[in-house]
């Protein structure tokens, strides 16, 4: 019973000695390992209100078309350039952003700004959107 118990304390440590002191991966690391950036082109409107008691909110939304059916579609939204949330995508939809609408018309956006990089899928960007959305490229 000691060796195991030994054992198992020393697989623990070896375990979790590895996961100390891991650097983050960054926005152009992601980029070189395939992640695209995506730009949403739709927007929805949701009030379920009256089913689950929450705020109405406006969804802006892509979907996704997947490029290697043996893989999942992996999204990464990266909040600066080496903080990033992954999510696996299931119904080959992403949400950029959702917007809260408050009792008194206000809206509330669920997440700071960030950028949203996915891996494997065939969209790449809206170019309409991007043009629009990115300053430097604005002529209007």
């Amino acid at each position: 019973m000691k060796k195991y118990k030994r054992h198992l304390l020393l697989s623990t440590l070896i375990l979790f000695s590895g996961c100390q002191n891991k650097k983050e991966i960054s926005i152009s690391g992601l980029e070189k390992i395939g992640y695209k950036p995506i730009y949403c082109d739709k927007v929805d409107y949701y009030d379920s209100k009256s089913d689950a008691g929450e705020d109405p909110f406006f969804k802006i939304y892509s979907q996704l078309e997947i490029d290697n059916p043996k893989l999942s579609i992996l999204a990464a939204r990266c909040f600066n350039e080496n903080y990033c949330m992954y999510e696996l995508i299931n119904n080959n939809e992403i949400v950029c952003q959702k917007y809260f609408v408050h009792n008194k018309g206000e809206f509330f956006k669920m997440w700071d700004e960030h950028k949203v990089l996915v891996f494997n899928t065939k969209k790449i960007v809206n170019w309409k959107l991007f043009l629009y959305n990115n300053e430097e490229f604005n002529t209007t």
